[in-house]
């Protein structure tokens, strides 16, 4: 899939069903003992995500999935 076709199918899931959409790949960047992973700029926008925003993180261990929630009012684990 390229990236434009990634771009314009992660834009519509924003507003859409929620299923789960390919963005293609991106690069990892290492600082200290932290590895960042971007959020593109799209995707941020659309959630007004700032320097120093908070998300909650999850770890799917048998795919090795990372999953961060964007949303605040979302509670990945049922706990808020």
């Amino acid at each position: 899939m390229s990236q434009s076709t990634a771009e314009t199918a992660v834009l519509q899931a924003i507003t859409g069903d929620g299923a789960l959409s390919p963005y293609g790949t991106a690069k990892v960047q290492m600082q200290d003992t932290t590895a960042y992973a971007a959020i593109p700029i799209e995707v941020a926008s659309a959630y007004d995500v700032q320097q120093g925003y908070e998300v909650q993180r999850a770890y799917h261990a048998e795919t090795g999935c990372l999953i961060n929630c964007l949303r605040p009012e979302v509670d990945l684990f049922g706990v808020k």
